[in-house]
């Protein structure tokens, strides 16, 4: 099994290579029923740079038969973006 990694991937001003924002804290909330479980995953990550990100690419490898039904990303100033939840196949567009 290879590794992916995970997390905000981003191409700092002035670099060609890329860099992941270091991960600050994590918190789970999950809820079983039978044989499925609904989670909801806080992360919160910080640039450490004097630069902002100007565009940057959250990346989280889920396992085959999973599922996401909603993504919520809150900027450091108060703007929340509302992620767009697609199948599978129209979203490979994306990629």
């Amino acid at each position: 099994m290879s590794f992916t990694h995970a997390g905000i991937v981003h191409q700092p001003p002035g670099q060609s290579t890329l860099a992941y924002l270091p991960l600050q804290k994590v918190a789970i909330n999950a809820w079983m029923v039978d044989v499925s479980a609904r989670l909801v995953l806080t992360q919160v990550f910080q640039n450490e740079s004097d630069s902002p990100t100007a565009r940057a690419k959250y990346v989280f490898p889920l396992p085959e038969r999973s599922a996401v039904c909603a993504f919520e990303l809150e900027h450091a100033d108060g703007r929340v973006i509302v992620g767009k939840v697609e199948e599978s196949e129209s979203a490979a567009q994306y990629l």
